[in-house]
C-alpha cells in the first residue's frame, strides 16, 4: 500500500489498512528498523521508503500472539484498558496499537539497501 495512503487520515495512520496480525487487527510498530525492512514499501527496484513514526504506547500488556485481539486487555483492579499490547517475534520487540491517535508519522524516509 502506498505510504500517501496510510497517512491519508487527518489523526495519524489510516486504520482502514490495518490487517489481522499476530496480535489482532492494530498497527504495528518495531523498536528495529532491520524488522521492519520486511514491511517496506517499493519505490522502484532497490529504492525502499520506510515510516519513522512518534507511537503512545502508554500502559502496555505484554502478550503471546493472539490473532482475535481487538482491543488491549482491561488492567488488573481497574475499570481502565491497557493502551497497547506488545510481543516478541524474531527476538524483536513489536508493539500494537488499536486507535490511530495513538501514533503519528513523523518521517517518511527513502532508502537503498546495500545487500
Amino acid at each position: 500500500t502506498s505510504p500517501h495512503l496510510i497517512i491519508n487520515d487527518p489523526v495519524g495512520f489510516n486504520m482502514q489498512f490495518a490487517q489481522r496480525g499476530l496480535w489482532g487487527r492494530g498497527l504495528y510498530f518495531a523498536t528495529n528498523c532491520t524488522y521492519s525492512h520486511k514491511y517496506k514499501y517499493v519505490v522502484q527496484e532497490n529504492v525502499f521508503s520506510m515510516f519513522v513514526a512518534t507511537v503512545f504506547v502508554g500502559y502496555v500488556k505484554e502478550m503471546d500472539e493472539d490473532r482475535n485481539i481487538t482491543t488491549p486487555p482491561s488492567r488488573p483492579n481497574s475499570t481502565d484498558r491497557y493502551h497497547s499490547v506488545q510481543g516478541r517475534r524474531c527476538g524483536e520487540m513489536i508493539h500494537i496499537i488499536y486507535e490511530n491517535c495513538m501514533a503519528y508519522p513523523s518521517y517518511l524516509i527513502k532508502y537503498t539497501n546495500p545487500n
